[in-house]
């Protein structure tokens, strides 16, 4: 009778510690670096899709490769694009996340160029079409 009481104490306090230091899902969300955003311009992402004004979530596919990004609309049932894009290091982790626009050709959208994911020194450089090429596809 002693041992079974000291087996479930024993059980329980198991199941307590597993429970504290188990992973809430937020941190395992955050691996996927998902960010909704909005642009009231039309914009050019790698895969020479241009985006329309809208909301859209852009994220990387699978955690164990974080090169490979993929943008949706904000429901998330549409697929834009995928495409791989290239770690820059930086010298201090991002605050806050960010999108940067590259330039572009006159009369062409601006091209998506990175993005930069709170709390990482890691941003997403991504591919973009040279300006001579830009005005062939805009053609």
């Amino acid at each position: 009778m002693k041992n079974s009481r000291y087996i479930v104490v024993l059980v329980s306090l198991f199941v307590l510690l597993i429970s504290i230091t188990w992973p809430d899902t937020a941190q395992a969300n955050a691996s996927d670096r998902r960010t909704e955003f909005s642009i009231n311009l039309p914009v050019r992402v790698p895969g020479n899709v241009v985006l329309p004004p809208g909301k859209y979530v852009i994220k990387v596919m699978n955690p164990m490769a974080p090169g490979l990004v993929t943008i949706m609309d904000a429901k998330e049932t549409k697929l834009y694009t995928a495409f791989f894009a290239t770690a820059q290091e930086l010298t201090k982790p991002a605050e806050e996340v960010r999108l940067l626009l590259g330039e572009s050709p006159e009369e062409t959208p601006e091209q998506l160029k990175a993005w930069f994911y709170p709390g990482l020194n890691t941003a997403l450089e991504f591919p973009m079409l040279l300006p001579k090429l830009l005005r062939q596809a805009s053609d």
